[in-house]
């Protein structure tokens, strides 16, 4: 079943940023939601890649947004406490 979150963002309700430079450099990126591996693969949404397919180069990946991840956690608790 769908959150109402995913109905919203799907249904257009919500817009993102256009994709713009990473800091420092003259590559563009598009802004993007972090999830896990439950999630489905959407353009707006990372998740990282299942286990049963895992490169060197798709472990960092995983790691590196599993950091990311943890990262957001902790602002998000340190804005509610």
């Amino acid at each position: 079943m769908a959150s109402d979150l995913f109905i919203f963002i799907d249904g257009k309700g919500i817009g993102f940023p256009e994709p713009d430079f990473l800091p420092h450099s003259n590559v563009t990126a598009p802004y993007v939601m972090l999830g896990d591996e439950a999630y489905p693969l959407l353009p707006y949404l990372m998740k990282p890649y299942e286990r049963n397919s895992l490169t060197d180069r798709r472990r960092n990946f995983n790691e590196r947004l599993s950091r990311a991840k943890k990262n957001r956690g902790m602002c998000f608790w340190n804005f509610v406490f």
